[in-house]
């Protein structure tokens, strides 16, 4: 199968990220960069063991919301499309 022809639950490989629409990645590579500079300004400000835990837990959570929402939307008769 053609990678072009894949849809998005049929998309298995790490290669696939490829297909996305560049907005998408974009959007990703801010998230990275915003957490990245958020911990970095964090980190010497709360130096306790319990924050940087919170901050983790924030952090996972914030950005597994939106699988989880999705997840619950789908059902038996979802219609994938093909990224893009």
């Amino acid at each position: 199968m053609h990678p072009e022809a894949k849809k998005l639950n049929e998309m298995n490989r790490l290669s696939d990220l490829g297909h996305f629409p560049a907005l998408v990645n974009l959007g990703a590579s801010v998230n990275i960069v915003v957490t990245l500079a958020v911990t970095w300004w964090i980190q010497p400000r709360f130096p306790q063991v319990f924050a940087p835990l919170l901050w983790v837990a924030l952090v996972l959570s914030l950005n597994l919301l939106p699988v989880v929402l999705l997840r619950l939307t789908l059902t038996g008769d979802t219609m994938y499309r093909p990224p893009g």
